[in-house]
Order: C-alpha cells, then structure tokens, then sequence
C-alpha cells in the first residue's frame, strides 16, 4: 500500500486532535510541536483535511482547529483519503499488458484494495487516540503532586536544607518556611496556628487522637465511641485500645451510610471519653453531619475527632464551624506529598503525646521537622482551599456525567453511598454476579487505575467492610469498585472508562453461571 509522508503527517495530526476533542482547539504551532514537523507543512495537510471535510477551522484570539466529527465518527481511512493523492494499492499493470481490464493481477489488486480500505474504515480515530491512554480514577488512595507544589518543595531539598530546629541561618531559614506552612494549613482550616501538628500521615494522626486521649483522659472514663465504617488506622487503634481495657462501642450506619444521631446520644454514657467520626468516607464517599454530631458531644462534654484525611480538598472544612476538637489531614489527598499529615488540636484541649523524643512541634510529637514536604503540604492546602469550589463543580460533573451513563447503560448495577451527601469525586458501584478483582483487573489491562475498595485494604480479598456496615449482601460486596475522579480527569476519560467498563462486565458475566441462570429466568417469564 502506497502511503506519503503527508498520509502519515495528516493521521498523526488527527489523532491530535481526537486526544483534545471537547477539550479545547488546538493550533498549527501545538501540532507541528507535538509531532515533530514545521508549521508550513502542516498547514498543506490541514488545507486538505478542510476541503476533504475531516477538520474545521475556529477564527478569533482563542481559535484553533478541531475535528467535524467525534473521534468515534471519524474513521482513518476517511483521514487518508483526505489527504493522500492517489491512496491505491502498487500493481503490476503498465500500458503494454496484453491483458488490459481483464487482467486477474488488476482483480486481486483491486478485491485487495477494498478490503484495506474497508479495514481502514473501521478503525477510528477514537481508537487510536485511547490506544496509549492511561486514565487514573483512584485520587481517593492517593493525587498526584501539583507542579506549583514540587516547585515549592524542590529548594528544601538543596540549597534551604537545614534543620528547621537548628539555631543557625541555615535551620532559621527552614523553621520560616515550615512556620509558614503551618499557617496556610491553618488558614484553610480556619484554625490558629497554635493548634496545628505537623505528622508523618493521617494514620499516624488518628493513632495519636486515639490513644492520646485514652491516656490523657482515663482518669475520667474508658469509653470510647466510634462508627463500623471508619479507615482502618481508627478501627484497628480501637481493637487495640480494646485489647488494653477500653470499651469501644461501634455505632451502625444506614444503607447509605449515615450514623444515627440518636443512636450516638444514646450510645454516650459517664465515663465516655472521645467520640470518632470520619467526616467523609474513603470508600462509599457519603458526607457525615459533622456539626451535629458535634452538639451532641459537647452537650455531654465528650470530645470530638473527626478524620477530615477525604474531606479537606474536596469539601469546605472549617473547624470552628464543624465545632471539632480533633481533625486529621492528610496531604497527599489534595495533590501534596506523601509522608506528611497533620493533626488539629483545639488549644486547651489534653492529649498525651504518641512519639516521644525532642521537642518538636512544641514539644508535642518528637522527630526531625520533615521541612520540604511540609512546605509542599502548605502550598497544596492553600491551593486547593482557593480553587475548592472550581474544581468541586468540575469533578462532580465529569463524576455525575459517567454515573449517568453507568446506571443507563450497564444493567444491574447499585450505587452505593448516599445519592447527593457524597464527595464530589467518589462513584461507587456494585456489580451483581461477578467479583469486583476481576473488573479492576481487566480495567487494568486497558490502562485505566481504580480501586476494589480502600487503598489500605485493597489486596485483601474480604468484602469492604464499610459495604457490610451498610447492609449490602456479601456477594454483592465482591463486586465493588470505587472510582474516584479528580482535578485532572476530563469527560473524555469518563466516556473511554465507561466503554471499557460495559465491555469488561459483559465478559465476565458471560463465565458467570449466576447471571447465565439470571438471564435464562427472565427469557423463561
């Protein structure tokens, strides 16, 4: 088969485009950089692909070009019919055959011709675009690290590397930097300075609430309240706490996975200590109401904790408002670093410490002051706190767009979470008759990152617990994914997870014996 340069430059530039459909218009100058040619030569492929009706042209300050059709409704052979002069097969026909038109070599290249051509037809640029894409739909274990936050980080790391606790020039400069960290943490918080801790992570921070304040507190009392559907660094402290003589009590939840507010006021008793319970869900994503809850405690003069770790980034957390004593963060749910967290602590409240040493963060957790990450974890949150509502009403809709289609398209299917109190990111579904290992396996082998349940947990092969808290059958519990979007997933992905998804179910339902009995009692009735 006979293809130029110009074929092969004009398919590479439609692919481009294809990658940015319904994203934005792209220029002469971004395709010639992306695909290695000069801008004139681009400019004679693009004149054909207008006249041949593939590509059209945007004027104006912010114009660039685009495709006429979706990639799913442009096919490569359309592209290079377009742009190539004579797209033929090379034949053995000169003008001395003696054979002329009855030639059969004339007829095998010809039958060959349109076979390719038809082959060509049913490859689409949407194909071609996904071919090498790579979609993450797991922000819920953990982001990315925002550029302008690995900028902020880097100097930590080389010429600012002194100790923070240092009294010289060289740990001065540090301890500036952290300090101011500590108050964009604040900041976004709504909380003082004073009252922020920094840790290696939230799990370490929801120890420390825990076992702090059993210490702290066992004079009062040795019960501790918290919910079936926390993270395991609470659960598996309160097993432990257990283990050492305290009363844990375990409150339920719905079927959306609410807490029951009298279920909490009746649970409450004398010598009750800490109430501790998640803001937001890491698996299911259901909103818990927090501020009320915070009543109830305090009415009983019980202190609260809050693990705030899926929250802080995603949904307003304002400690004064939420009225908490506690709350744990993490920075690497909101495009920070990993390996650092911090703890809020409402001044005046008694906690004893968890790592003993020197005297860091004011004498309250012992350690060499992890400057650089703790830099970038204050850039994160003061990002994130001033484009919070942007990229919540971005997420949820790329988020709500794929439920859409997920609940249309794909038959039996359950969301699972509360239908509007949810994370703006989170979608988790219930696949009946197949096991949740096997979707994200073969979502996998298409390059597309989600998750069976919580990242702590995930290779596990028991059912979520958060799942069984809220009363969905264990089967069903196996065939859970969570998918969790963020900041830089676009409507493009959702629409390529979808496609991806709906031809993986039916897959594996098609070894399934449960759904083939399914099937065959709805073709019998």
């Amino acid at each position: 088969m006979k293809m130029s340069t110009k074929g092969r430059y004009g398919l590479y530039s439609c692919i481009q485009l294809a990658q940015n459909y319904n994203k934005k218009l792209v220029s002469i100058t971004e395709i010639a950089h992306c695909i290695g040619v000069g801008e004139k030569y681009i400019e004679q492929i693009f004149s054909l692909l207008k006249k041949g009706n593939i590509i059209i042209a945007n004027r104006g300050k912010s114009g660039g070009y685009s495709l006429v059709n979706s990639p799913s409704n442009t096919t490569v052979g359309q592209v290079l019919r377009a742009v190539e002069d004579n797209l033929r097969i090379a034949d053995c026909i000169d003008s001395n055959c003696a054979s002329g038109k009855d030639c059969p070599t004339r007829y095998l290249f010809s039958t060959l011709y349109d076979s390719i051509n038809g082959f060509l037809d049913n490859i689409t640029l949407e194909q071609l675009a996904t071919r090498d894409k790579r979609v993450y739909l797991d922000n819920s274990a953990t982001t990315p690290v925002d550029a302008d936050v690995l900028s902020a980080m880097t100097p930590f790391f080389g010429q600012i590397f002194g100790n923070a606790n240092s009294l010289h020039d060289y740990g001065r400069q540090a301890n500036k930097a952290v300090a101011h960290a500590r108050q964009q943490v604040a900041t976004a918080l709504n909380a003082k300075p004073s009252e922020i801790f920094f840790t290696s992570c939230g799990t370490e921070a929801n120890n420390w609430v825990l076992r702090g304040v059993a210490q702290a507190k066992n004079s009062k009392g040795n019960h501790i309240i918290t919910t079936s559907i926390e993270h395991p660094s609470v659960l598996n402290t309160a097993k432990y706490l257990a283990s050492c003589g305290y009363r844990v009590t375990y409150l339920s939840v719905d079927k959306y996975g609410k807490v029951n507010l009298d279920e909490l006021e009746q649970a409450i008793c004398p010598d009750t200590i800490l109430i501790s319970i998640m803001y937001a869900n890491n698996e299911v994503g259901t909103i818990q109401p927090i501020k009320q809850i915070a009543e109830i405690a305090h009415r009983h003069n019980v202190l609260l904790h809050s693990d705030c770790v899926q929250a802080v980034g995603s949904i307003p957390v304002d400690v004064r408002e939420l009225d908490v004593d506690f709350a744990t963060i993490s920075a690497h749910k909101f495009y920070g670093p990993k390996g650092v967290g911090a703890l809020f602590i409402r001044n005046g409240v008694k906690i004893d410490r968890l790592i003993i040493g020197g005297e860091q963060e004011r004498n309250q957790r012992g350690g060499t002051t992890n400057t650089p990450a703790i830099v970038g974890m204050g850039v994160a949150i003061e990002k994130a706190q001033r484009n919070l509502i942007q990229n919540s009403n971005n997420i949820s809709n790329v988020r709500n767009h794929f439920i859409d289609r997920v609940m249309a398209e794909i038959p039996y299917v359950t969301l699972n979470g509360h239908p509007t109190d949810r994370l703006p990111g989170n979608a988790n579904f219930s696949f009946e008759f197949i096991e949740g290992e096997g979707i994200l396996m073969l979502l996998d082998f298409a390059k597309i990152a989600v998750s069976s349940g919580s990242a702590c947990s995930s290779q596990s092969l028991l059912p979520s617990h958060v799942l069984l808290a809220m009363g969905v059958d264990i089967v069903l519990a196996h065939g859970s994914i969570r998918f969790s979007f963020g900041k830089y997933n676009t409507l493009a992905e959702a629409d390529y997870t979808v496609d991806v998804l709906k031809e993986s179910i039916a897959k594996l339902r098609l070894m399934s014996p449960l759904f083939v009995l399914k099937e065959g009692e709805i073709k019998n009735v």
